[in-house]
């Protein structure tokens, strides 16, 4: 009988068209863990909604991205 290894799957976190590394590549971090270290070291990111995942490559990566809070108008 053959012993097959289990893959998680990467998780990718994208802003824009910049792709940011999981800062836990062991997948263990919950995901809005990751993502809230992540906006640590970019402000920017404090607001944004993360959507996902995205399945790529046959389920062994996920694509989270970051979403801009939409604009606010005074009306």
């Amino acid at each position: 009988m053959e012993h097959s290894e289990i893959q998680m799957p990467r998780r990718v976190f994208v802003s824009g068209s910049v792709h940011i590394p999981d800062p836990d590549p062991s997948g263990r971090m919950p995901t809005e863990e990751a993502a809230r270290l992540i906006a640590v070291g970019r402000p920017y990111l404090a607001n944004a909604a993360l959507s996902g995942p995205e399945v790529q490559e046959k389920g062994a990566l996920l694509i989270y991205r970051f979403e801009p809070p939409a604009a606010k108008t005074k009306g």
